[in-house]
């Protein structure tokens, strides 16, 4: 679960240490009990919904947007809609059928390379090889990659299977060139 999401159950009290509700800025000490319950609905499929994209680039396989901030990357717990999946879907009409589906398709080996081996603690959905594999694809339609709720950027989509399995790769492997610009207002650290 993200971190968002535990804050919530905390203001909704809802997390309890040692058997008392506590805030989310309760410091833990060695030997707290924590306990809460989750009472999870999961998302079971997405749908397309009309939302506007900004395109910087788009050919027959794939679609380049910039994120805004505040737009979701795929629904989840907290997110079933609005997200940036939903959009990609309505933009991509009838051809959405090929993502959701793609065993509709001819068979696609995600990772083909047996050398793409992934740390235990290393994974980073969906840009490493473990975690493209997991990737539930019904419900994160060609992403290949994410970008934080918060953050503005270029985000890249697979618009077939083939191109999702490429791209995927491209970002297991780390052959993705990503630079990040900061910007800062007042004086860090002070």
């Amino acid at each position: 679960h993200t971190r968002s999401y535990i804050s919530v159950l905390c203001e909704n009290g809802l997390v309890f240490v040692n058997n008392k509700i506590q805030n989310k800025s309760y410091k833990v000490s060695k030997g707290d009990v924590i306990t809460f319950t989750v009472e999870e609905k999961t998302p079971t499929s997405v749908a397309p919904e009309k939302i506007p994209l900004d395109i910087l680039y788009e050919d027959e396989y794939i679609l380049c947007v910039n994120k805004p901030s505040g737009m979701v990357v795929h629904p989840a717990v907290g997110s079933p809609n609005g997200t940036f999946v939903n959009a990609l879907l309505y933009h991509l009409g009838s051809d959405a059928e090929k993502l959701l589906h793609p065993e509709h398709n001819k068979e696609i080996a995600l990772l083909e390379s047996d050398d793409d081996e992934v740390e235990d603690g290393d994974i980073d959905l969906p840009e490493t090889p473990a975690a493209a594999k997991a990737s539930p694809v019904s419900l994160r339609p060609g992403i290949v990659h994410r970008l934080d709720k918060g953050t503005t950027g270029v985000l890249i989509a697979g618009k077939t299977p083939e191109a999702v399995a490429k791209l995927c790769k491209l970002f297991a492997q780390r052959q993705v060139k990503k630079v990040y610009v900061a910007v800062c207002v007042g004086h860090p650290g002070h």
